[in-house]
């Protein structure tokens, strides 16, 4: 039997059948197109119905579609041909939901990557569904998709934000096609710039991969102070605020878990305070454990040079950055967080796992606290990667990581 979860997880490497209850199966092509189908025989011939695409089609809604054709069989109706009949009577503009175009058009659109349907996928389950998925598509004013977006936003929830719109354009954009169609614009166009998502480049960063396998050169490179480099040559790793990073203590870090290497940043030092989890692949523990022989023996990882007792001051990253000939215009520590977040976006990885990774988590407190581990085991899996792309950059490993 399936679960909507597992119906979600599959991509193009799980393509053929997989059973549910019942008869009913999901198909999973080789490009990653899903849809909900049904073998059966009517009248000595071997039929298949189907029942639509995931998941404009959801888990739910395909097994109750199953048990009206089921029924229909068991009194002798095709139901395939009771489908066809069904539908000669198209519904007025006034009664098609935003849920029946958006289907209609992901059936049509052209095959995009697995990654980005996915990504696709988890928007429109999660997001635009529900706010809007049962509502006739003509009924959906602007400022109901202004005030939907304006909540994303308020969850930190950017990228999500940047593809929720542009997929309710693109389902309006189809609707402004069917003749039945009574609106004279698409009224989502009327969204762009409306919503202003947090700025990937609010803090200088650099976001070409050759410039960033520069700096990752000259960081190697650098020849100032020990404790400062190690401090430089971590954070493109883990990519957490900068005064998360000089505030780390030996206590957070557990660098032979049983599930992999993890540091535990306190809520107390956390900007919305609540606990986050970092995942350490390889390299970072490789930096962390150079470490302990210089500072080990005290309290901060990344203890100054006077005193053990006191972490790095508050300039000492930009500080290096200068020295090492790069301007505060090119890239500053906090840059570190835009130049991960665009490069993993552009490597298609999930956006709820980078949005978890950088912390950007619920206003809500309860519900905060409850998924701060939230996909840790996929976010584990992305912080290796992540890490194996950068010593691609640099030079170490002349290969290109994508997500899958």
């Amino acid at each position: 039997m399936l679960t909507e979860a597992k119906v979600r997880s599959f991509t193009a490497t799980d393509a053929g059948k997989h059973p549910d209850i019942d008869g009913l199966y999901l198909f999973v092509t080789p490009t990653g197109a899903k849809s909900w189908r049904y073998n059966f025989r009517f009248g000595g011939k071997q039929l298949t119905k189907t029942y639509g695409c995931y998941p404009l089609v959801l888990l739910i809604d395909a097994r109750q579609k199953h048990l009206a054709a089921r029924k229909l069989l068991d009194h002798g109706i095709n139901p395939i041909e009771a489908g066809k009949a069904a539908q000669t009577t198209e519904p007025a503009a006034s009664d098609v939901t935003l849920l029946a175009v958006a289907k209609a058009w992901y059936e049509q659109r052209e095959t995009i990557a697995p990654s980005s349907s996915i990504r696709d996928t988890s928007v429109l389950t999660k997001h635009i569904y529900p706010a809007f998925g049962a509502r006739p598509i003509e009924s959906i004013t602007v400022s109901d998709m202004s005030e939907f977006l304006r909540g994303l936003k308020a969850q930190d929830l950017s990228e999500t934000v940047r593809r929720a719109q542009q997929l309710i354009t693109k389902i309006f954009q189809h609707w402004m096609g069917d003749k039945r169609c009574t609106l004279k614009s698409n009224p989502a166009r009327e969204l762009e710039g409306m919503i202003t998502t947090r700025a990937s480049n609010h803090y200088a960063t650099i976001t070409d991969p050759r410039k960033i396998g520069a700096l990752l050169r000259a960081i190697d490179g650098y020849d100032g102070d020990a404790t400062t480099r190690h401090a430089l040559r971590l954070l493109p790793y883990v990519f957490v605020r900068p005064g998360e990073l000089r505030h780390a203590k030996w206590s957070e870090f557990d660098l032979d878990g049983a599930d992999g290497a993890i540091w535990r940043v306190p809520k107390f030092r956390m900007k919305k305070r609540v606990e986050h989890f970092v995942p350490l692949s390889r390299q970072a523990v490789a930096i962390i454990k150079e470490l302990q022989p210089l500072t080990g023996r005290g309290e901060y990882v990344f203890s100054g040079a006077r005193s053990v007792d006191r972490p790095i001051s508050n300039g000492t990253l930009n500080a290096a950055l200068r020295r090492m000939g790069y301007r505060s215009d090119e890239i500053v520590a906090h840059g570190f967080r835009g130049m991960a977040s665009t490069q993993l976006n552009e490597l298609d990885f999930d956006d709820d796992w980078i949005e978890r990774q950088l912390a950007h988590v619920e206003q809500d407190g309860v519900r905060a606290a409850y998924n701060h581990a939230k996909h840790l085991t996929k976010r584990r899996g992305m912080m290796q990667a992540w890490a194996d792309y950068l010593d691609g950059l640099r030079g170490r490993k002349p290969t290109l990581v994508k997500a899958s």
